[in-house]
């Protein structure tokens, strides 16, 4: 999973960056509430974090970037789990100059090229966008066209409104539930891969997680569906399977929140069955 904060000037306003708050400002919130949802599906639980917006004055810019990496390392750019997202977003913060405009284009891009270099269609790659409002008029098209170029890889893109701006209203435009988007020549995109979720709203209803995941799984299928993609069938290891198997009851309690159909419920459990039968018949033929 790769993420990217917004510290656009938009954010000042609404005091979304500020670090006095207790129970943290509305992006630490994010970052361990969403990624805490996110992180058990990431095989390593290694994240790239990435900034845009701002200046990062620790990195010893002076004019705004739309797309760092947060740890200065654009080649290596991960940190471990959400915790270390939220180490990271500490640290720096107080040394980033808060600037704008919001730009989504270069972030997306930067994604869609690591998800390339990447090269397998096994490997889904989730892109979560932490942002407080609205894109400037003269990225939308662009950024709406790197979205197309994206549908053709294994990836995703999770949007979180965090704030209550009513510019967040734009980035439903983004969301191709009822509108599919359209790349620069007019061509529809092949899927949808965004879902955007307003993450105050989400916290006052009780289903962040729910909203979070809703339309992932489908995405997943609709990709491997696309690319030809046949499933594998399961190999065992009884020696890391007790690890395995309370990492997938995480993950199934998080999808049975009602982000999936019953099938997909179903599924989930028969797949945990079979694992604990092939479990059990691997122990009995050593004994």
């Amino acid at each position: 999973m790769s993420s990217a904060i917004d510290y656009t000037l938009s954010n000042k306003g609404q005091d979304l960056h500020t670090m006095s708050n207790p129970q943290g400002n509305q992006y630490e919130q994010a970052i361990m509430r969403v990624g805490e949802i996110l992180e058990p599906y990431d095989y390593d639980r290694m994240f790239g974090v990435f900034g845009f917006g701002g200046i990062p004055r620790y990195l010893g810019f002076a004019q705004v970037s739309h797309c760092w990496a947060l740890n200065g390392n654009p080649g290596n750019p991960q940190v471990p789990g959400a915790q270390g997202i939220l180490a990271k977003y500490r640290e720096t913060l107080p040394q980033i100059e808060l600037y704008g405009p919001t730009i989504f284009s270069e972030i997306i891009g930067q994604f869609v090229q690591m998800v390339r270099a990447q090269g397998q269609v096994t490997i889904y790659h989730v892109l979560l966008i932490m942002t407080d409002g609205a894109i400037v008029a003269q990225d939308m098209k662009k950024t709406k066209d790197m979205i197309c170029q994206a549908a053709h890889l294994p990836c995703s893109i999770i949007i979180v409104g965090v704030g209550n701006s009513p510019e967040l209203a734009q980035m439903e435009d983004l969301d191709g539930d009822d509108d599919p988007l359209v790349d620069i020549n007019g061509k529809k995109c092949v899927r949808d891969i965004v879902q955007f979720v307003k993450f105050n709203d989400c916290v006052a209803r009780g289903n962040l997680g729910e909203e979070v995941l809703k339309e992932l799984p489908d995405q997943v299928c609709q990709f491997m569906e696309m690319v030809g993609y046949q499933p594998q069938p399961i190999q065992v290891n009884p020696n890391v399977y007790h690890v395995q198997m309370a990492s997938a009851q995480q993950i199934a309690g998080h999808l049975i929140t009602g982000a999936l159909q019953e099938h997909t419920k179903g599924a989930i459990s028969g797949l945990l069955q079979n694992a604990n039968n092939a479990a059990q018949e691997t122990q009995e033929a050593k004994e």
